[in-house]
C-alpha cells in the first residue's frame, strides 16, 4: 500500500502545480491586460488590439517568436540595445548573486546542525 499511496500523492501534487499554474497565468494575463488598458501612455489602437487579442485567448510563445513579433511590429527599435545592456545587467547581478551564495554555502558546510548546549 505504501507505494500506490506514494504514487496518489505525487499524482495530486503534479495536479496540485498545475492548478496552481494555470491560475497564476489566467492572473497574469488579466493584470497585463487591465493595466494596458488603463496605461494612458499607450495609443487607443494598441490598447484596443491587446483587448482583442486578450478576447481570443492568450497564447503562450517562446523569447524569440515574442522578439520576431515586436521586430515586425517595429515596437524594438532603438531600444533594443539598451535591452540588451539590461539584460547584461541583471544575467551579472544574477550571477554574482549565485556566486555569494556558493561561498556562503562552501564557509558554513562545517557548521553543526544542532544547538551548542
Amino acid at each position: 500500500m505504501g507505494g500506490l499511496q506514494g504514487t496518489a500523492q505525487n499524482l495530486g501534487s503534479s495536479l496540485g502545480v498545475a492548478l496552481a499554474g494555470t491560475v497564476l497565468f489566467l492572473g497574469l494575463a488579466t493584470t497585463f491586460t487591465s493595466s494596458v488598458l488603463s496605461n494612458d501612455n499607450i495609443d487607443a489602437a494598441a490598447q484596443q488590439g491587446v483587448a482583442d487579442a486578450a478576447a481570443s485567448g492568450v497564447q503562450i510563445v517562446t523569447l524569440t517568436q515574442a522578439q520576431e513579433a515586436l521586430t515586425n511590429a517595429g515596437a524594438l527599435g532603438e531600444r533594443r540595445g539598451r535591452n540588451r545592456a539590461g539584460v547584461l545587467r541583471q544575467q551579472t547581478s544574477i550571477i554574482a548573486s549565485r556566486a555569494r551564495h556558493s561561498v556562503h554555502y562552501w564557509l558554513d558546510r562545517d557548521t553543526p546542525d544542532a544547538w551548542l548546549a
